[in-house]
């Protein structure tokens, strides 16, 4: 099981969670293939791969994107996915640096 956060369209922050470390959990989360976004050293957003093709709703922004759809933050160690390091409260404070 990983510890995580997720954000749904029209959520401020969103929640933690546990899900499996298991692609098709992932998948059934975000809607569809999930495509993943480096954030920090530590972190990731996991979403949906052709969320802007589809038509999702907007999520947040990055300093780089917009990012729509249901999103996953999760840790990374090495090439695995890990336990998401951020607390609920580093996420909000990292959704108002990005202007959201």
């Amino acid at each position: 099981m990983l510890k995580v956060i997720i954000k749904y369209p029209g959520e401020p922050v969103g929640s933690e969670a546990e899900i499996a470390d298991d692609l098709k959990v992932m998948q059934t989360i975000v809607g569809g293939y999930i495509e993943v976004v480096a954030i920090n050293d530590d972190d990731m957003l996991i979403c949906n791969d052709a969320g802007k093709l589809v038509g999702l709703r907007h999520n947040f922004n990055t300093p780089r994107d917009e990012i729509v759809g249901p999103v996953i933050v999760v840790g990374t160690h090495g090439d695995a996915f890990d336990d998401v390091s951020l607390s609920l409260g580093a996420w909000e404070e990292l959704l108002r640096e990005w202007g959201n």
